[in-house]
């Protein structure tokens, strides 16, 4: 399957996107859950920064692995230094990460498992972590994104800290989601901001919102004053923006920080920006992939 996609690693303070033209297929060939028991469906999590979700793993025969699950990541990536300890082949490519080369391999996982899903035969990109490692402070085997997870729904709980494979009953709010499946699965959420319409990227690898500085000036949104972020892809411009709540659905949340980060025409996608969670004060997410619908509970 071939087409222009944005891929990014919500690990940082803002994340940032990487974007390329290639041929990629992400082909997960069985999801399944392997025990009724719903204590046995539920992980325990551990939060960074607030909103960073770590949770072990395995993949292949290598085991206790460190995860970060991150609904924004497209496709799932896994450290090089565990593809050649698992002794994984694949296609070399290079890529352009915000104006930086970076070389990947197409690599196929025998075998992942989170918890009780385990997914068979996914592709994903194997990459040097080395940089977000330097970062998060962590050995990092892999970021999960929706490629491993969405077949199956989930819950997160940033409260209880853990992920959650049997639905809860009762939620406070319920809105709907707009599930994209190609090239790899990711999640936009209708929003309003400022009055007018907006898809926000559902990304639990960031701990704010962010806009991209094309759809900022249609959405009419205040700027504050630029500032300049450091991360594994050089230098960037990150720009405070006002904005005071987002609404979802018939709900009206606030917003704990907004940025405006500038992008390039021909990397734009499907959305207007990036949002995380916790940023709008959601404690309890559920991502129900049969109903197409997010439920969430709020913080007080």
């Amino acid at each position: 399957m071939a087409g222009r996609f944005a891929v990014r690693i919500g690990v940082f303070a803002v994340p940032f996107v990487l974007g390329w033209v290639c041929t990629f297929t992400a082909e997960a060939r069985d999801h399944r859950i392997t025990n009724d028991d719903p204590q046995a469906q539920e992980i325990r999590i551990r939060l960074e920064r607030g909103y960073l979700i770590f949770a072990s793993g395995s993949i292949g025969t290598a085991d206790n692995l460190n995860f970060l699950i991150d609904t924004g990541t497209v496709p799932t990536l896994v450290s090089r230094r565990l593809a050649q300890r698992l002794a994984l082949q694949g296609t070399e490519a290079e890529v352009g990460i915000w104006g930086s080369r970076t070389k990947i391999a197409l690599v196929t996982l025998p075998i992942l498992q989170i918890g009780p899903v385990k997914v068979d035969n996914l592709t994903v990109f194997a990459i040097d972590m080395q940089p977000v490692e330097q970062e998060l402070g962590t050995r990092l085997d892999a970021i999960i994104g929706l490629d491993a997870l969405s077949k199956t729904s989930f819950t997160i709980d940033y409260v209880r800290k853990v992920i959650s494979f049997a639905l809860p009953t009762t939620t406070e709010i319920a809105v709907p989601m707009e599930f994209r499946d190609s090239p790899s699965p990711y999640v936009l959420v209708p929003a309003l901001i400022e009055g007018k319409e907006a898809h926000l990227l559902l990304d639990t690898g960031a701990g704010n919102l962010t806009l991209l500085d094309l759809r900022v000036k249609a959405l009419g949104i205040p700027i504050k004053a630029a500032r300049s972020t450091t991360n594994a892809a050089g230098s960037w411009e990150l720009i405070p923006i006002q904005i005071r709540q987002v609404q979802l659905g018939d709900n009206a949340l606030r917003v704990k920080n907004a940025f405006m980060r500038p992008v390039t025409e021909e990397a734009l996608r499907d959305f207007d920006g990036m949002v995380g969670p916790t940023s709008l004060g959601i404690k309890r997410l559920t991502m129900n992939f049969q109903t197409k619908q997010l439920y969430f509970d709020i913080r007080k």
